[in-house]
């Protein structure tokens, strides 16, 4: 079993003079669930393409399962993908929209597409025409039909796009199983950070084509949700005192000191260091939502 599933080195992919995915290195990992984050013409829906085989690259490489692919590669046989709006007949029900990609990939076993419906949840509908169906119901159908064989790999442009809260939620949910249930490695793009950071593993910021960083959702945490800032000009003697009363996982950064815990010990925190004779300009609880955070990134990499 190869620990990175999906790599790129230098993808690049041009349109004339113009680049619309700039030399991206990206690293999926094994039965992770990676989130794609960035704005409208970032390049996301693009990469997605180069990355289902569906979009010839210009120049870099692609490595699926530890080999490198061309378009044409078999091994693209085993990415599934939802990129843009599914390809529905909206005269025919969900088990014959079903069935026909079936007849396409060869497989002949009706309790596939029954298996199928049931995961996506669309098993009491699967007699409904295309048509009579929701949004929320045929991007559910869209990932059924990513699913037919199976694939290693899930490739999803946007599928919470226009949902109502149910709608997500339903959506989230079905991802979480077929990630966790079926062990397959799902590549997201959305708009909606806050949701993603729900249901996604690892990450990766996107910006005019190029890809800016990538983290976890370990390292997520570490630099969103709540923390205590303490701004002094003794960082180090501080953070010392601090270390010496039992105070743990101390970060100093951009000059400050920055706890991720404690957060109901502020006022005990500041009278420690008062006693301590260090001058303490300002302690205070802050919060970075995810949206936050990607706004800072977007900014830091304008200002190079």
């Amino acid at each position: 079993m190869y620990e990175k599933v999906l790599e790129t080195n230098n993808l690049t992919k041009e349109f004339g003079k113009f680049k619309a995915v700039d030399s991206i290195n990206l690293t999926i990992k094994n039965n992770s669930i990676y989130g794609l984050v960035g704005e409208n013409g970032a390049g996301k829906s693009t990469l997605m393409r180069m990355l289902a085989g569906l979009s010839n690259k210009t120049t870099g490489s692609i490595k699926l399962f530890g080999n490198e692919v061309q378009r044409s590669s078999k091994e693209f046989r085993k990415v599934g993908n939802l990129i843009e709006s599914p390809a529905l007949y909206p005269n025919l029900n969900a088990y014959e929209n079903l069935k026909i990609k079936c007849l396409a990939y060869d497989i002949k076993d009706s309790n596939h597409i029954e298996e199928i419906l049931q995961i996506v949840g669309l098993e009491d509908v699967k007699a409904k025409k295309i048509k009579n169906f929701s949004l929320g119901m045929k991007q559910r159908l869209g990932i059924a039909m990513a699913l037919i064989g199976f694939p290693k790999i899930l490739i999803l442009d946007e599928p919470i796009n226009g949902l109502d809260p149910r709608g997500i939620v339903d959506i989230r949910n079905t991802l979480k199983e077929i990630n966790h249930k079926y062990n397959i490695t799902i590549l997201i793009s959305s708009h909606i950070l806050e949701e993603l950071s729900k249901v996604a593993t690892d990450f990766g910021i996107i910006s005019k084509g190029k890809l800016i960083t990538e983290f976890s959702k370990e390292d997520l945490h570490k630099n969103c949700g709540l923390r205590i800032e303490i701004i002094t000009r003794n960082l180090k003697e501080a953070s010392n005192i601090l270390t010496n009363n039992g105070y743990k996982n101390i970060i100093i950064d951009n000059k400050k000191i920055i706890l991720n815990d404690y957060f109901d010990k502020r006022n005990i925190i500041n009278n420690l260091l008062v006693n301590s004779k260090i001058d303490v300009e300002s302690i205070s609880l802050e919060e970075t939502s995810f949206e936050d955070y990607y706004m800072e990134m977007i900014k830091n990499e304008k200002s190079y």
